[in-house]
């Protein structure tokens, strides 16, 4: 995690889990963003879920939500569903999925499965 100034943060987070082990950034419900394993064998990697009424709380007291979730995938993993405004090029070989946070309302989030 980098501070940027101006109460914003860059954060960068790895992690390798077991098939089927869900996790969650931060723990206690609170939702920065997640990796949940289905009995389908899909994972669904969310990014925080911001309502309107939070937006104009945090506006109120002069503070801006704003920022990119981005994921990044290894060959092999097939896409089912997201709601990325940028995806990787050239054949799914150059650049990541990139999620916009700060609208109100909106959850980022793609839907994976692995090749395992």
């Amino acid at each position: 995690m980098k501070y940027l100034g101006g109460g914003r943060f860059q954060v960068s987070a790895e992690k390798s889990c077991r098939a089927g082990e869900s996790y969650s950034f931060l723990p206690g419900g609170t939702c920065i963003f997640s990796a949940a394993y289905r009995k389908n064998g899909t994972i669904n990697i969310n990014g925080p879920n911001i309502e309107s009424r939070e937006v104009s709380q945090l506006k109120s007291l002069g503070a801006e939500i704003s920022g990119t979730f981005t994921v990044s995938l290894e060959p092999g993993v097939t896409v089912i569903s997201h709601n990325a405004q940028s995806v990787p090029m050239f054949f799914g070989l150059l650049g990541a999925y990139t999620l916009k946070i700060g609208e109100p309302g909106i959850n980022p989030y793609i839907v994976i499965k692995p090749s395992y």
